[in-house]
């Protein structure tokens, strides 16, 4: 059986089983197998099942859309719903937040103070996408811009802030200690901060 097999080989199979390692980001709401939620694997056995999920949250990014409540829903939804050995898996993600913060006037471009910026363009909203990587690779993680549709400076200066939160994120999970809710903190404050819908 494939129990009998050392680890070592099985996950070098498991990295051979469609749909279990993606080569674009998976949005966490609209990521399915065939019209299943779970990917086939997950009802086998329970080291199976442990194995190949730790594999699937690990190896591929996680797209967290908050561009709109329900977005944002699906993802405290999503979050919640995994196990804690999911959650400390997760080590790529990609967080897009939609706000007045980013939004790039030509009328004002030396302004530089974010509560200033959002009372001045309350009205006007941007995007910009942020990778996360939780791996070992990088000591307190790595935060880059991947796209922005706005103001280039705010997004500079809220990947900042981004990054003092995905330190603290990437400290827990040294430590085995990164739990849901440790990652919808960090999405709820950059949201506090970019603004909410």
């Amino acid at each position: 059986t494939l129990l009998t097999i050392p680890y070592e080989i099985r996950h070098m199979i498991y990295l051979e089983i469609p749909y279990l390692k993606m080569d674009q980001p998976l949005v966490y709401c609209t990521s399915v197998f065939n019209g299943r939620k779970h990917h086939p694997l997950s009802g086998i056995c329970r080291q199976i099942r442990a194995e190949a999920s730790e594999i699937y949250y690990s190896s591929n990014t996680w797209l967290i859309k908050t561009e709109y409540k329900m977005f944002y829903d699906g993802f405290v939804k999503w979050i919640k719903s995994l196990d804690r050995y999911s959650v400390q898996a997760l080590r790529f993600l990609h967080l897009s937040l939609r706000g007045p913060l980013f939004y790039k006037s030509r009328a004002r471009p030396h302004i530089h103070d974010l509560e200033l910026e959002r009372k001045f363009s309350r009205a006007k909203y941007s995007y910009t996408t942020y990778s996360i990587d939780l791996s070992e690779k990088y000591e307190n993680g790595k935060v880059e811009i991947v796209s922005c549709l706005g103001g280039r400076e705010v997004a500079v200066t809220l990947k900042k802030i981004l990054e003092v939160h995905v330190k603290g994120l990437w400290e827990k999970k040294a430590k085995g200690e990164m739990r849901a809710k440790d990652v919808k903190r960090v999405v709820d404050e950059m949201l506090e901060i970019c603004g909410w819908w």
